[in-house]
């Protein structure tokens, strides 16, 4: 059973705004975010929202398939270890149904050969937890696609 807590969809009705970012101006994007600390999730969602973005929250690799479209959205937050499976897995099977979306990998771990793995996957950007919002304010950055309307 999945609460509200579990996935959600954050942001939908607030008014994106523009936030700059490294000389550039954002208005928000859509962005799926995978990983069971729900605690975790709930903060990067607020923090995402109060920039413009739109979120949607998956606890799981089972549950993040379920949610995932081809083109609904802009990028995608997975985190390495899920209780059902890998976000290295998830994020080349995200790749496969939409290359243009971006994929950004977050892990408490210090595995050897993991940086390798992440850039074998085709992910942007890596953030090892726990990470400050700036960092991943930074991971989107300028290189964020122009939102859809």
């Amino acid at each position: 059973m999945h609460s509200a807590v579990d996935e959600s969809t954050v942001g939908s009705t607030r008014a994106r705004r523009g936030t700059a970012d490294m000389g550039t101006t954002r208005e928000g994007g859509r962005l799926l975010i995978v990983d069971d600390d729900a605690s975790l999730t709930a903060m990067l969602a607020l923090h995402l929202v109060d920039r413009g973005y739109e979120v949607t929250r998956a606890d799981c690799y089972t549950r993040a398939r379920q949610l995932f479209k081809p083109g609904a959205f802009d990028a995608a937050l997975l985190d390495y270890r899920l209780p059902d499976g890998s976000g290295l897995e998830l994020a080349l099977e995200l790749r496969a149904a939409d290359p243009r979306i971006r994929l950004i990998l977050m892990s408490g771990s210090t595995e050897n050969g993991l940086a390798r793995r992440v850039a074998r996957c085709g992910i942007q950007s890596f953030l090892g937890k726990p990470f400050p919002t700036s960092e991943l304010d930074v991971a989107l950055g300028d290189r964020w696609p122009a939102p859809r309307l």
